[in-house]
This record gives C-alpha cells, sequence and structure tokens, in this order.
C-alpha cells in the first residue's frame, strides 16, 4: 500500500524518497536519514539548529516547490535523532511522511507523539486471506499460482504481507518458485530471506533466558501441552502471550501451547544450534513415552522428534507411526 502512494506521487510530479530504518542505524544518529542530508562538518551532528537547517536546505532541494514524499518503513527502529527531525519537518510542511509500524511490538514514546499529531492518518491493516493471497500473488508474479504453492505461501504467512514478500522473494531466489507452463509452482520447501530473520529476531531478541527457553522448545516441537512448560512460571508464560509469540489453546481435555506464527517456528529452528535441538527433541519425546504415549498422534510425533534427533528410532515405534500417518492421509 505505501509503494502504491509512492507510485502515485511520482506520477503527480512529487519527488520522493525512501528510508529504512534497521536496528543496525538506529545505533548512529541520523543513520537512517544520512542518505538525504548534506554532507556538512562536525558542527551538524552536534547543533541542532544546525542538523534542522542543513536538513531544511537538503529537502528544499529535492524537493522543489512542493512537500517531499517520504516512506520510513519500520519507524519504531529510527533513532531518536532522526524521529526529532521528521517532526520538525512535518512540522514545518517540508514533508507527506508515509510510514510503517508493525502491530503487536512495543512502539517508543517518540512515535507515538509523532503518530499523534492532528495531520496523522492511521491505516490498521489485517491480515489477508489465501483468497487476497492468491489474489496478490497472481498480480505481484504477473500470472497464475498453482493452488499448493497458494496454500502453502499462505499456510507459512497466515496472510501477513510482509512476511509473505520475505517468503516469496526467499524462495523465488533459491529456484524453488518458478514458471512451468506459464504457471508458477513450487518445487520444495519455502526459503526465508536474512531480513525476515531479523524481523524475527527483534520480535525474541528482547525475551530473557527463560522465555527464550520456552519458544525454542516450541520451535523444536510444537504444540507442547501447557503442563510440559508450566514450571517456567505463569508470569513467564503471560508475558509471552500477551507480547503475542505464543498461542494459548484448548484441544478436548488439554491446552496446548504453539508459536504464535509459523514463521518463528522457522526462523527459530533455522537458528538453533544441533545439539540444543536434539535435546529437546529427544526430552520431549521421553516425556511423551513416560507418561504412557496413549493419545492417537502420540507415536507419530515421538517418532518424527527421534527422527529428527537422530536419524533413528524403535523398529515397532516407526511401524506404528507410519500406520497412523497413513490412515490419516498425512503422507509426508
Amino acid at each position: 500500500m505505501a509503494e502504491e502512494c509512492l507510485l502515485a506521487a511520482e506520477s503527480r510530479g512529487h519527488s520522493v524518497a525512501r528510508v529504512t530504518a534497521t536496528v543496525t542505524a538506529a545505533g548512529v544518529p541520523l543513520g537512517a536519514l544520512a542518505h538525504l542530508m548534506p554532507v556538512r562538518g562536525p558542527a551538524v551532528e552536534m547543533d541542532p539548529v544546525a542538523v534542522f537547517d542543513a536538513a531544511v536546505g537538503a529537502v528544499r532541494e529535492r524537493a522543489g516547490t512542493t512537500a517531499l514524499v517520504l516512506l520510513v518503513d519500520d519507524l519504531p527502529l529510527l533513532d531518536v535523532t532522526s524521529m526529532w527531525l521528521l517532526g520538525q519537518l512535518l512540522d514545518a510542511g517540508l514533508v507527506f511522511l508515509l510510514a510503517t509500524v508493525r502491530t503487536g511490538e512495543a512502539v517508543p514514546p517518540a512515535v507515538v507523539e509523532l503518530c499523534g499529531r492532528d495531520r496523522v492518518l492511521r491505516v490498521d491493516l489485517t491480515d489477508l486471506s489465501e483468497s487476497a493471497v492468491d489474489t496478490l500473488l497472481h498480480l505481484t508474479l504477473g500470472g497464475p499460482v498453482a493452488t499448493a504453492a497458494v496454500q502453502e505461501l499462505y499456510r507459512a504467512s497466515r496472510g501477513n504481507v510482509l512476511f509473505l514478500r520475505e517468503l516469496v522473494h526467499g524462495t523465488a531466489a533459491s529456484g524453488r518458485l518458478v514458471v512451468q507452463h506459464a504457471v508458477w509452482q513450487l518445487l520444495g520447501p519455502l526459503d526465508s530471506t536474512p531480513r525476515l530473520h531479523e524481523l524475527v529476531g527483534i520480535r525474541v531478541g528482547s525475551v530473557g533466558v527463560v522465555s527464550r527457553a520456552v519458544l525454542d522448545l516450541l520451535a523444536a516441537a510444537q504444540p507442547v501441552p501447557l503442563a510440559d512448560v508450566r514450571d517456567v512460571g505463569e508470569q513467564v508464560l503471560e508475558g509471552l502471550e500477551r507480547a503475542g509469540l505464543i498461542d494459548v489453546s484448548g484441544s478436548r481435555r488439554r491446552t496446548l501451547v504453539s508459536l504464535a506464527h509459523p514463521v518463528y517456528a522457522e526462523v527459530l529452528r533455522a537458528s538453533m544450534p544441533m545439539l540444543i535441538r536434539r535435546r529437546l527433541l529427544l526430552s520431549q519425546a521421553a516425556r511423551v513415552e513416560a507418561t504412557g504415549g496413549r493419545r492417537r498422534g502420540d507415536p507419530v510425533r515421538v517418532a518424527a522428534w527421534r527422527l529428527a534427533a537422530t536419524g533413528t528410532a524403535d523398529v515397532d515405534l516407526l511401524l506404528t507411526a507410519a500406520q497412523q500417518a497413513s490412515s490419516s492421509h498425512d503422507f509426508p
């Protein structure tokens, strides 16, 4: 949506600029806005008045007689100095700001203040439906997309446009999303991008050691019964649920815990050391076996965990799991 607004502004003769805020750039004052600033001496960095004057000159030179249309991706990641400067430019009527803020993340007070201005219009974008994902992929890729590919991309992204974009880019770059007979086909598992790993890393990077241990267990063996993670304390679990990192749901007589989004599991597993994942899988398998593994899906889950951890498992367990998976048409 923001990109479409930029294209519309360009078609009407407006000058546009893009700013991508990142964790790295946030460590340098005006780091994300550096390409908009003129090259000046050290005084500009130290004197707020000089910073503003330099920015005004650069923006006016770039925009001409109209306001500069500025798109800032991930507004909360801007450093405080950049946020202050944007506010000054907005108040002076020198820029028309388009900014993205991800739902469910902590918003710094500077962003709340900036977005609280009377002239700011907030537009909340909900997750897309599967049919909307199909339409978006068709328009973006320039051709029809196979139903299986749409379903897999929707399952992995759950309609989150940002996650969907990164999955499409990563999978296309790896050669697994290709055109065959004029239809886009998925030829293997989805691939992510470094940006997607960074986005998820931002979400989970602020949690404590105990909370991260819960997330790692879920990434390796989700869903798990609430009883298996309750020993970390109710406050830890409530904090993770409030932060939108885990889902707690009922399944008959059991309460199950899983990660709030499939992308979180994929990224956490990719970054998890092999020995840690092996330990988590084997401990969860042993926990289920200790209770008798009486539920119908338990043999399939335990067999899958042991295969992923060690590459082998008890023959009788594998036969039972294979029979159950076949009868439920779970061929993968």
